[in-house]
């Protein structure tokens, strides 16, 4: 299997990719000791070739690909698109554009909330794909020629399952709600983390509030720290490290940490603490509270958006999540909520305002 890692293999592989209207794309990467991904390979298809390319060649010139990656009348077909969108992105300094995410069509499609690349290959082509590579170290040089086959097997048939899906979506008159819903795909700030998803993601100690408080501050402060050094997250701080560190701060633990990033950046945390506080108006920390009607209606939206998605053949996490159902009971302002706009309106919205506006 060939490796292209010279810059005319490149130049060559960008002149014929240009002559295509549809190409697949998937990358390789390793993130156990850095923030953000470490690219090591880049695997692109068409409907009858394959290639991969060395990430790691001094000599590949990824801007190359820049002009193809921006080109709108090219669509760039992806599974689960994110981290390899974050890795083109940091590597080449684009977005690209006409993103088609195959994992986000099936879920369109009412195929599986989430399917897997593989689950794709059996359940649309009846393939079954070899993932015996699936825990391989992609920085290792030279690669054999099972691990490039395995990498390639990635793209070989993403072209295919993009045209299934894709002609689902339109016998299905949903390919316009697809499309709008993977536009947000080159978006640079649709992949970027905001303060409150920062610990939002974190399970929640069970501490006193005061040092919960303080804790969700600290994972604010850790995740910048980590992108500072380019450092994974808990490498750099780990959650219990944290946990002790909002307890001491907070004076529930009279003991100090026995941690030597506390113990180099303790008043660097403090002040981090004081300030962030101090100038929170944002409600990140907090989250309202609903009385018992409030409560009551969360519910009803929520089994609306069961039965709604159930009935659109549509996986309900595409038409709302929950905390869309939160933001929809405190808002005095219904269209400033994603569920009453667009498509979303037409399967759930209206139906959801009339629940709210039923006193």
């Amino acid at each position: 299997m060939h490796l292209i890692q010279t810059r005319q293999e490149f130049t060559n592989l960008i002149s014929d990719l240009s002559k295509h209207d549809v190409i697949a794309i998937d990358t390789e990467f390793l993130r156990d000791k850095t923030y953000y991904p470490q690219f090591c390979l880049l695997q692109i298809a068409t409907q009858n070739k394959a290639y991969a390319v060395d990430a790691l060649s001094e000599e590949v010139d990824f801007t190359l690909l820049k002009d193809l990656l921006i080109n709108e009348s090219v669509t760039k077909v992806f599974h689960s698109c994110k981290q390899d969108v974050e890795i083109l992105c940091k590597a080449i300094g684009v977005m690209p554009n006409n993103i088609f995410d195959t994992q986000v069509a099936a879920a369109f499609c009412g195929i599986s909330d989430m399917p897997s690349y593989d689950f794709l290959c059996r359940k649309l082509l009846n393939k079954n794909i070899d993932k015996t590579q699936r825990v391989t170290d992609w920085s290792m040089r030279p690669l054999r020629d099972n691990q490039i086959k395995y990498a390639l097997n990635d793209v070989i048939y993403l072209i295919e399952i993009y045209k299934k899906l894709s002609a689902n979506l339109e016998k299905d008159r949903k390919k316009s709600w697809a499309l709008e819903y993977m536009k947000n795909f080159s978006n640079e700030d649709y992949f970027k983390l905001d303060a409150d998803q920062v610990w939002q993601r974190l399970t929640m100690p069970q501490i006193p509030f005061k040092a919960k408080h303080a804790f969700k501050i600290i994972a604010i402060w850790r995740e910048q720290k980590a992108i500072e050094y380019d450092i994974p997250r808990r490498k750099f701080l780990s959650d219990n490290d944290m946990i002790n560190i909002s307890l001491f701060l907070t004076g529930v633990n009279k003991n100090k940490p026995d941690n030597k990033i506390f113990a180099e950046y303790s008043d660097q945390i403090k002040s981090f603490l004081e300030e962030f506080s101090k100038n929170n108006n944002e409600g990140y920390l907090t989250k309202k509270i609903m009385n018992v009607k409030q409560r009551n209606d969360y519910k009803l939206l929520k089994n609306l958006l069961s039965l709604k998605a159930k009935e659109s053949n549509i996986a309900r996490h595409l038409v709302a999540r929950n905390y869309d159902l939160s933001d929809l009971i405190f808002l005095k302002n219904f269209d400033e909520n994603i569920c009453t706009r667009g498509w979303r309106k037409e399967i759930y919205g209206n139906f959801a305002i009339q629940i709210l506006q039923n006193k």
